[in-house]
C-alpha cells in the first residue's frame, strides 16, 4: 500500500505526564514521499521546524 502526503501541526505543546512542559512547537510540517507502509518503508522528504522551545 503506498501512500504519499504530508503533516502539518500547529501549536502543538508537549508535557511529561506530570503536566510539566517539555517543547512548544509552533509550526511543525512534514512531508512524506511515496512510501509502502505494508513493508515499513517511510520516505521523508521535508521536515519544517519553526521557532521551537524547549524546556531542560
Amino acid at each position: 500500500m503506498d501512500v504519499s502526503g504530508g503533516v502539518t501541526l500547529s501549536d502543538l505543546d508537549v508535557v511529561d505526564d506530570t503536566g510539566r512542559p517539555l517543547c512548544k512547537l509552533p509550526l511543525l510540517d512534514v512531508a512524506i514521499r511515496s512510501s509502502d507502509l505494508l513493508s515499513n518503508n517511510v520516505s521523508v522528504e521535508r521536515v519544517l521546524l519553526q521557532s521551537p522551545v524547549v524546556h531542560l
